[in-house]
């Protein structure tokens, strides 16, 4: 059933960012498409919140834990039967009329007729679906690597792991259990607060400075967070403070550009697969990290600050990578997108 549950995961996380990124207009889809992460966040927070009460439950409460999650799942695809297909989608299976009611329900400020004729220059610009071997091709090459880069990125920035271990970190600082538990609520709530944050500022920013920004102050707090473990007379509270600093930059940069990003960069032809290959690289990396850091953190004396050192590395490496690849997709169709990168 876990895996199975995965594979649902992994199939929502391809296609709603897709689904809202072909359905929105260009000045809204920046935070429209941000409400898949704030979904992820909440559901995040509520889930803590329901696995709390149910802890008494008794010897099989894990049951009980797992069966809550079939509530908002039935809700979730209750919702989506009452909800209208991608104009994208229709258009490439020659649904003109459907597309086009659809367009003037969603984006009545924009000139349907000719967006329905850039949809299909667009879609119909190649003759026959394309093999995979030609997504690592020229002209397709480039979006593929950014693409990977931001799955990849997101991901060795390390915050699979503040997340999930951040209980074991604050304990390995000297805090009680209690203590550390009660800062972990603080994180979650930080973690909420700066992707509404995010959701607030991207389509006004733009995404290529929202992620600059966040990704220096990520490495700069994350460096901080190295340095408490390699010099010694750092407070503890230091220690909170990065993680908190940290968690407050990736969410209101990385952690809600990312899918935004994923949804946009790609031509309608390999959007899809596109997609597919961002979303497999975030997931398949953050399996790997969230597997490796116990691994590694005890293997040797204080093994946690030579993964924070890497997390901190990674970072900065990806800051000069976005500033030189990275292009803004803020306030364009999705078809200006493609036209202006190709």
């Amino acid at each position: 059933m876990v895996f199975l549950e995965g594979i649902a995961v992994g199939i929502v996380s391809v296609a709603l960012p897709i689904y809202v990124s072909e359905i929105m207009p260009p000045e809204k889809r920046g935070r429209s498409t941000i409400n898949f992460q704030l979904g992820v966040v909440v559901g995040i927070l509520l889930a803590f919140f329901v696995d709390y009460i149910l802890l008494d439950t008794g010897e099989y409460n894990w049951r009980y834990m797992f069966l809550s999650m079939s509530l908002p799942a039935l809700c979730f695809g209750g919702v989506l039967l009452k909800v209208s297909r991608s104009p994208r989608w229709l258009v490439s299976q020659r649904g003109i009329e459907e597309a086009s009611k659809v367009l003037r329900e969603q984006q009545p400020n924009q000139d349907i007729n000719r967006l329905l004729q850039e949809i299909e220059q667009s879609l119909f610009s190649v003759s026959e679906r394309l093999p995979w071997q030609a997504l690592f091709r020229k002209p397709y090459l480039k979006f593929i690597v950014i693409g990977l880069a931001v799955g990849v990125f997101s991901q060795l920035s390390g915050i699979a792991i503040v997340m999930y271990y951040a209980t074991d970190i604050f304990r390995s600082a000297g805090f009680d259990t209690d203590a550390a538990i009660g800062q972990t609520v603080i994180i979650g709530l930080t973690n909420l607060v700066f992707t509404l944050l995010a959701k607030s500022l991207i389509d006004r920013l733009g995404r290529r400075r929202l992620l600059l920004t966040g990704t220096m102050g990520m490495f700069v707090s994350l460096s901080l967070l190295t340095a408490s473990y390699f010099v010694a007379g750092f407070p503890s509270w230091v220690l909170l403070l990065s993680l908190i600093c940290f968690v407050a930059c990736f969410a209101s940069s990385m952690g809600a550009v990312s899918w935004v990003l994923l949804s946009e960069i790609f031509p309608n032809t390999i959007r899809s697969q596109g997609m597919s290959l961002g979303s497999l690289s975030n997931w398949m990396v953050n399996g790997t990290i969230s597997f490796l850091f116990p691994i590694v953190a005890g293997a040797f004396d204080q093994g946690q600050k030579y993964c924070f050192l890497f997390f901190a590395l990674s970072i900065f490496i990806s800051y000069f990578f976005f500033r030189r690849y990275l292009f803004e997709t803020k306030n364009k169709t999705l078809e200006e997108i493609e036209k202006e990168n190709m």
